[in-house]
């Protein structure tokens, strides 16, 4: 049961995650994004997992990791994915 509660409960915090990263990337603000963006996000990403949440959906994410932790490279990988993306749209 709790292998169980723990995959869902990480997919669900991944999906949220990754949607709002995307969002910065692909939403309507999209153009205005930069590099710099991106670079800030990652910060508080990890400002999330020391704790320290920004709105209530980092403070959602802060909880959930305080009782199931995640490796925080699985979001990072993802926050540099998005990086990488917005450089290559950018440069064509």
């Amino acid at each position: 049961m709790y292998g169980e509660t723990f995959s869902k409960t990480i997919a669900s915090l991944s999906a949220v995650w990754c949607r709002r990263t995307d969002e910065l990337v692909d939403g309507p603000n999209a153009e205005y994004m930069s590099s710099a963006v991106l670079d800030r996000w990652e910060d508080r990403l990890h400002d999330i997992f020391n704790g320290h949440p920004y709105d209530m959906l980092d403070a959602a994410l802060t909880d959930t990791l305080s009782k199931f932790p995640l490796d925080i490279k699985v979001l990072t990988l993802y926050v540099t994915i998005m990086n990488y993306l917005s450089i290559t749209k950018i440069m064509n």
